[in-house]
């Protein structure tokens, strides 16, 4: 925050960004805004993105992310100058149910922040995957993904969204 004192006691924030983000992008964005507005504001990149260097990279996984997540509080927990019962989550976009989800399972959490929320739930999947039929091809693939790295250590690239190329993650 402005005017930082390491004495006093501030709220804090983790900040999460939309899918496939690294933390220079949009979290780190909203991040430097919530600590001009006097938070203690974490950005980070998720395990598989950016500075986390872990393998098998741009991997897409959600429980991991949740306890990312959850790990980021522990970690602004230990910070002497944070009020551990004033720690909050701003999830934006593709992040904001993996924040939802941890908001909901740990009670260290104590608001809740979602911009521009991409909620998945069963009956939007299907809407936004192509049906049945496209949310099977995309399970399949990564299911193929998955056995090929387990067996060679190479990973299998996806197009994160397009418009014209089907077999992308996200095809409109």
């Amino acid at each position: 925050p402005e005017g930082f004192d390491s004495a006093q006691l501030y709220p804090a924030v983790v900040v999460t960004g939309s899918w496939t983000t690294v933390k220079e992008q949009m979290a780190g964005l909203y991040a430097a805004e919530l600590a001009k507005a006097g938070y203690v504001a974490l950005a980070f990149d998720f395990r598989h993105y950016g500075a986390s260097g872990a393998e098998p990279r741009y991997f897409e996984n959600p429980s991991e992310k949740i306890i990312d997540i959850q790990n980021a509080v522990t970690y602004l927990e230990s910070l002497p100058f944070v009020a551990a019962s004033r720690i909050g989550g701003v999830g934006v976009c593709a992040s904001s149910g993996y924040m939802a989800h941890a908001a909901g399972r740990d009670p260290r959490i104590k608001s809740l922040v979602l911009i521009a929320p991409w909620l998945h739930d069963p009956a939007s999947v299907g809407s936004y995957y192509g049906g049945a039929e496209g949310v099977q091809m995309r399970r399949d693939a990564a299911a193929a993904a998955k056995a090929k790295y387990e067996a060679t250590g190479e990973s299998t690239f996806t197009v994160s969204a397009s418009n014209t190329d089907t077999s992308a993650a996200m095809y409109w």
